[in-house]
């Protein structure tokens, strides 16, 4: 079953992420769940210290 997902972004961000779906013929909604599902699966970590958000994948 797939389900809606809204969150607010950063103008910039959505804008360069899009335009690097459209470049690698992705659609976004498949990056977005690879990452989530990445994330959830400890795939990929996250830190964030101090406002400064690092990303670790294994």
């Amino acid at each position: 079953m797939r389900k809606a997902f809204t969150s607010s972004i950063e103008e910039n961000i959505q804008r360069d992420f899009k335009d690097k779906c459209n470049q690698s013929g992705i659609p976004q909604n498949v990056i977005l769940e690879a990452f989530m599902k990445a994330f959830a699966n400890d795939e990929i970590r996250m830190k964030l210290v101090n406002n400064i958000l690092s990303v670790e994948v294994k």
